[in-house]
């Protein structure tokens, strides 16, 4: 998941060098630095009481189809449980 825009057939109106010049836009002002292909999406969650936080992660297939990169995100803080 790319926060910002995915590219579904909806883009197809416009012409190739439109689309990519504004893809390529988009990109660099996103965390992933891509446009999402509306692939499905996975996220858990680490959690354990020894944490001062839990873990938000989520692993995105890198673009060569031959691994994962993770992404991952914890709130500052420490938990008051």
């Amino acid at each position: 998941m790319s926060p910002g825009v995915i590219d579904t057939p909806w883009w197809d109106k416009y012409p190739e060098e439109m689309k990519h010049r504004t893809f390529d836009q988009i990109a660099a002002s996103v965390p992933l630095r891509r446009i999402d292909e509306g692939r499905d999406y996975l996220g858990f969650t680490l959690d354990d009481p020894s944490f001062t936080a839990p873990i938000f992660a989520n692993p995105f297939g890198d673009e060569d189809g031959e691994g994962y990169s993770l992404i991952g995100s914890r709130p500052n803080g420490r938990r008051s449980d």
